[in-house]
């Protein structure tokens, strides 16, 4: 057998492995009651129990650490008398801590709790902030976990929060500003784990770049794409560190650079090839399997589902109980189930309807296509009720990211043959950021696996409008893509591909002009068809499952609550804190700009090919994010769909303005005509 036989099937064989690699749960191993049964046996305790005859056990999980903290309360007094520590994932006792009778419950009192925590120069800045705006500062102690919890006030809003270790003296947590309302302002792994490392995110990169460059041209606009692309991990690197002051205007040059370089690449007028880089094919289909194969190994090994994740398996579990997801969802009671946490917190609640699921109060506020996308996923696998492995995520995430690979690689097909293809899909499985939405379990690929496809079927007006809808009733962004979708139907006037503005008097130019922008192509009407037909699926079904108000229940739980929705993970909403500037008008003027500049592409500019229309598509997609006031890194793969298809496609030369016959360029004749206008 060749070399080159020998390396692919060892290359196929590594991913097959990283695929079967099987996950370490990430949900606790023991339940309450069964931490509390190893508490009560543990050495010493069950003496004490016996002179405390009426007291009460409290367990509860501290998830940084592992650790369950079993304390045992005395009835007369409420004094903790025994705390027993047990590692959950060994399911053993770790220790016992039993006090002397008549010994002080804590080693420090709120007074001195409290000056240790406002010593912490992060927290002397924020109170500084507020101190015109009034304080008021409350201490209290955590006695299952020994720890001072220092937190103040302004108002009604919290600004500052410290953690005090009451046998050490020494601060366990500071969280100041956006970190005290935001846990994912706080930095860590919170999303995908361990694609956070940045020895693999770094490993990623280095993939991505030797992949996509051209080293044969090594100083030229591809190189500052792909730069572009990686450089967004500075922010995300100092968001992992909870530094969002940094991360957040650092999110903006990338994305502002690929904003005028797809309006540019639209707006431009040369030819240029596909790139289909310069590595054989065998070689590109062999790092793809790598790559699939990795992530799924990854994903299984250490990734986590994020809150909309979470959303999509409740949501579609209220569609196969015959409930409309929207006002529905679990909502924390009065009533706490399951385990309880060191933050006082407890990971579900009892329901009207009886059941113990984890509270997710605005997990509705996304379009039905996402919830019903899950479907498939929880009948097959179920839901436990709780945020827990959650398999039925794991299993939409994987599969829509698959799919949106798979779409890029048939729109490559129809423009340059199998090499295009394969470096489509390359594209998708070797940038770093799709890795980071799949090892999230994030909702996100669902949209750009939408987009994908509707792009794919870009010469299908039915199935392009059909696949926009569902993009657009996912998340609600693709709505923007309407008027040039509608405009790709169009051909140019004129049976030389473009009317003679100089045989016409002034006045018949303009009337003619306009007709010519405005009317309906021939495809028009099977585009409207195909985005009409899935909305009134949707709709009826949620009339069906929710009544005649359900229409408005849908607004208000998505639309409603979007548009006034704060968030520090944009500058945008930085007015709320006091010595930053607020932006507020100045993104209502952006909104503006996008919505004027979304339909004025109806019409305007008057010639393009598929290539240059797809780039004005991920200019809007990019100019939606860079004025949205909650912004996230798993938004990446929204724009890496229009990404690769605009940095990869091959783009027709366009003639001079006022010269006809622009309708044979030797595209495909399957695919849509190379001029469309």
């Amino acid at each position: 057998m060749s070399a080159r036989r020998w390396a692919l099937l060892l290359i196929v064989a590594c991913g097959l492995a990283a695929g079967a690699s099987t996950a370490e749960a990430a949900t606790p191993r023991l339940a309450a009651l069964e931490a509390e049964q190893l508490a009560r046996g543990a050495k010493g305790v069950p003496a004490v129990a016996l002179k405390f005859p009426l007291s009460t056990w409290s367990c509860i999980l501290t998830t940084d650490t592992g650790f369950w903290a079993c304390t045992l309360f005395a009835a007369s007094d409420g004094q903790a008398v025994a705390v027993v520590k047990i590692l959950d994932r060994e399911k053993r006792v770790w220790s016992i801590t039993i006090p002397r009778q008549g010994a002080p419950a804590t080693s420090l009192n709120e007074r001195q709790a409290t000056a240790l925590a406002a010593k912490d120069d992060r927290v002397a800045d924020w109170v500084a902030r507020y101190r015109s705006h009034g304080l008021a500062v409350r201490t209290f102690g955590v006695l299952e976990t020994g720890t001072w919890r220092v937190k103040w006030y302004s108002g009604a809003t919290e600004i500052a929060e410290v953690g005090v270790q009451d046998s050490t003296s020494t601060l366990t947590y500071v969280r100041t500003g956006p970190q005290v309302a935001w846990s994912m302002a706080r930095g860590g792994q919170g999303f995908g784990k361990l694609i956070n490392e940045p020895w693999l995110f770094g490993t990623l990169l280095l993939i991505f770049l030797l992949t996509m460059l051209d080293w044969r041209r090594p100083i030229s606009w591809r190189t500052l794409d792909l730069v572009a692309i990686m450089s967004l991990a500075g922010s995300l690197w100092c968001f992992n560190e909870g530094l969002v002051f940094w991360a957040v205007p650092l999110q903006y040059p990338p994305l502002a650079y690929l904003l005028g370089r797809l309006i540019a690449i639209g707006l431009g007028r040369s030819e240029r090839p596909a790139f289909t880089t310069r590595l054989p094919f065998w070689v590109l289909i062999a790092i793809i399997v790598l790559l699939i194969g990795g992530r799924i190994g990854l994903n299984a090994y250490s990734s986590n589902v994020v809150d909309v994740g979470y959303a999509g398996v409740v949501g579609a579990d209220r569609v196969l109980d015959g409930r409309s997801p929207y006002g529905s969802f679990p909502v924390k009671t009065s009533t706490p189930c399951g385990t309880r946490y060191a933050d006082g917190s407890n990971s579900a609640y009892v329901q009207a309807n009886g059941h113990c699921e984890t509270a997710i109060e605005r997990g509705d506020t996304y379009g039905p296509a996402i919830y019903t996308a899950y479907i498939p996923g929880v009948a097959a696998l179920g839901w436990s009720g709780r945020w827990d492995e959650l398999p039925a995520a794991h299993f939409t995430s994987g599969f829509f990211d698959l799919l949106a690979g798979i779409g890029l690689a048939m729109f490559g097909w129809q423009f340059g043959g199998r090499r295009l293809a394969a470096a489509m899909a390359l594209f998708w499985f070797a940038v770093p950021w799709t890795t980071y939405t799949f090892m999230s379990d994030s909702n996100d690929a669902i949209v750009a696996a939408y987009l994908a496809w509707s792009a794919a079927l870009i010469a299908r007006p039915f199935g392009r409008g059909a696949f926009l809808m569902l993009a657009a009733l996912a998340k609600f962004a693709p709505l923007l893509l309407i008027p040039l979708w509608l405009r790709l139907d169009r051909r140019p006037p004129g049976p030389a591909g473009e009317w003679v503005y100089g045989q016409a008097t002034l006045r018949q130019t303009r009337a003619r002009w306009c007709w010519e922008l405005l009317r309906p192509g021939p495809g028009s009407g099977r585009t409207v068809l195909g985005m009409a037909l899935v909305a009134a699926i949707f709709a009826s079904a949620l009339l069906l499952l929710d009544g005649s108000g359900a229409l408005r229940t849908f607004w208000d739980r998505t639309f409603g609550w979007q548009l006034d929705r704060p968030s520090p993970f944009s500058i945008w909403d930085w007015g709320e804190y006091p010595g930053l500037p607020d932006l507020a008008i100045v993104q209502r003027v952006l909104k503006g700009i996008l919505v004027i500049a979304a339909t004025a592409l109806f019409v305007l500019p008057r010639r393009l090919d598929p290539t240059r229309a797809l780039a004005f598509a991920g200019a809007l997609m990019i100019g939606f994010q860079l004025v949205l006031t909650h912004w996230m890194y798993l938004y990446m793969p929204w724009i890496i769909v229009f990404l690769a298809l605009t940095l990869l496609a091959p783009r027709i030369g366009l003639p001079p303005r006022g010269h006809g016959a622009e309708a044979e360029h030797g595209l495909p004749q399957r695919a849509l005509p190379a001029i469309v206008d």
